[in-house]
């Protein structure tokens, strides 16, 4: 693992962002491959964080 994503982990388990730091590697991967454009790539990362968060709220 580089230092770069090492200081990002670190940064999303402060924040508890747990599905960005769960996800953002694949998502990174897919989205480079399809060339998504950033926002929309972010948005999804957002989306994601969003519905696990309502998810774990309801439980």
């Amino acid at each position: 693992m580089n230092k770069i994503n090492k200081m990002l982990e670190n940064k999303l388990a402060n924040l508890k962002l747990k599905y960005f730091l769960e996800n953002y590697q694949a998502a990174a991967q897919l989205a480079a491959e399809a060339q998504m454009p950033y926002l929309e790539f972010l948005s999804e990362l957002v989306d994601g964080e969003a519905a696990e968060r309502n998810e774990r709220a309801i439980e």
